[in-house]
């Protein structure tokens, strides 16, 4: 269906171009009502776009559910670690958050949490993103879990940590490079 609204969307963009060019400055006697077709052609500018736009909503809202199903399946089949908020640090801004060398702040197993709330898909930081980061043995080994991007600033962050107290990570049990921070509490 987004594919026929793409299309349908290009026709009547350029539909409605031609139209408008052509009876811009149309004086022939052949075609009657010529600023009714030009008024059409205007109309069929924002209504190629209107579907353009309800094609995105469409795609992104696939994305969404793909998503979610995904986070589903995670939570319902990955260790859950109960993590204390004291044991967390909170990385802030631009500068704290690249300049410690080993935190990706888009890791590939966090790349769904882009079709979230409060995330931004794009790669800048901006001053007043944040990350939560925890590090934990994993199967004997020694594990640094970063949150997806926050678009909150630190003190928000710390403010509402400390409401919180604890914050579930979800590890998958085969590929522990595979987890989920369970931040919903951020969107109230």
């Amino acid at each position: 269906m987004r594919i026929i609204k793409n299309i349908l969307a290009l026709i009547c963009a350029a539909s409605g171009l031609l139209i408008v060019l052509f009876f811009r400055n149309y004086e022939g006697r052949v075609i009657p009502y010529p600023i009714l077709w030009w008024l059409l052609g205007i109309l069929l500018l924002p209504f190629s776009s209107w579907l353009f736009y309800s094609a995105r909503k469409e795609r992104m809202n696939d994305k969404r559910k793909v998503v979610r199903q995904a986070i589903e399946k995670l939570k319902s089949e990955a260790d859950v670690i109960h993590v204390d908020v004291d044991d967390c640090e909170v990385l802030t801004g631009y500068d704290k958050i690249i300049d410690d060398g080993e935190i990706n702040v888009s890791p590939k197993y966090q790349m769904f949490s882009a079709f979230l709330p409060e995330d931004d898909p794009s790669p800048e930081i901006d001053k007043e993103s944040s990350v939560i980061v925890f590090k934990t043995d994993v199967q004997g080994k020694e594990m640094k879990f970063v949150s997806r991007r926050i678009r909150k600033d630190g003190v928000t962050m710390e403010f509402l940590l400390a409401n919180k107290k604890q914050i579930d990570l979800y590890v998958d049990k085969n590929n522990p490079q595979k987890y989920w921070f369970d931040l919903d509490f951020l969107n109230d």
